[in-house]
């Protein structure tokens, strides 16, 4: 069973079509290749995927990505036929991100240690490719963005050691890490163990990782943020000093009123008379 759910403009990201299928014993598609992404999810059975002249048996759990442009084959077992998922999808950018998730067509096989997550969102894209609209291709697309987030993040978490330091993974704790920052930093409970652990690292290696990629330290980069948005809040309203410390993420407006002086030069109230000296 399969469901076309086209067309978004041609540079925006597109779910083509996706379905599912338990292959009769033997059956095969290929040698061929698409314009787009092919991702096939094994529910059960086994089966033989060609691609970059190689060969790779797989079976339940497993996953295995067609990519555009590159030629492919797969074929059912011929004693234990597979029975797969598959969702057909392209966009620009999208490369990145399978990076991100680990799969090249040197290697286009994902294990999934937990598989439940992606039959879900298969059978939710499959809901809104019965009945396609404009509305249903945004859903599905939407869709697609979790799938693929979700393969990202058990990759580079789940499948990577804390501690390995690859450029990849440094730079994507640090997006992780910088991105939390920005939606939360007016939170007064985020402190440098809630943002190690939201990224999920421990705290010193985090800390560690930070300071050699930014050089300052969580702390130091969170403060003076902090100090940054406060700065704006002070020279654009006329809120309370004690409203501004709140908004930035001080608890204490003494607290803030100390630290605002050390680091600016000025106290809140001389700042938002005359800037910063």
């Amino acid at each position: 069973m399969e469901h076309s759910l086209r067309v978004l403009p041609a540079k925006g990201t597109a779910v083509h079509y996706c379905g599912q299928m338990p292959c009769p014993p033997g059956h095969s598609w290929g040698p061929s290749m698409r314009d787009h992404y092919l991702l096939h999810y094994i529910h059960s059975g086994k089966g033989t995927y060609h691609c970059g002249g190689r060969s790779y048996q797989l079976g339940a759990g497993n996953s295995f990505l067609l990519f555009p442009g590159i030629p492919g084959a797969y074929q059912a077992d011929p004693d234990d036929p597979w029975a797969y998922s598959w969702v057909a999808f392209a966009g620009e950018g999208l490369s990145h991100y399978m990076e991100l998730a680990g799969l090249t067509p040197g290697n286009p096989i994902y294990q999934h240690a937990e598989p439940d997550w992606l039959e879900a969102y298969i059978t939710e894209l499959m809901e809104y490719g019965a009945a396609p609209s404009p509305a249903s291709q945004l859903h599905a697309v939407g869709i697609l963005y979790r799938l693929l987030a979700s393969m990202v993040e058990n990759s580079l978490i789940g499948q990577m050691p804390a501690c390995t330091s690859t450029n990849l993974s440094r730079s994507w704790y640090l997006d992780k890490a910088l991105a939390y920052i920005q939606a939360h930093y007016a939170m007064p409970g985020l402190t440098v163990s809630s943002l190690a652990k939201h990224v999920g690292l421990e705290r010193s290696y985090f800390a560690k990782l930070f300071a050699e990629e930014l050089h300052q330290t969580p702390y130091q980069f969170l403060l003076l943020y902090r100090l940054e948005k406060a700065s704006r809040l002070l020279s654009h309203t006329d809120l309370p000093i004690a409203d501004v410390a709140a908004a930035a993420g001080f608890q204490d407006p003494l607290y803030f009123t100390k630290v605002f002086r050390k680091h600016i030069g000025r106290t809140p109230s001389d700042f938002r008379k005359h800037g910063v000296q």
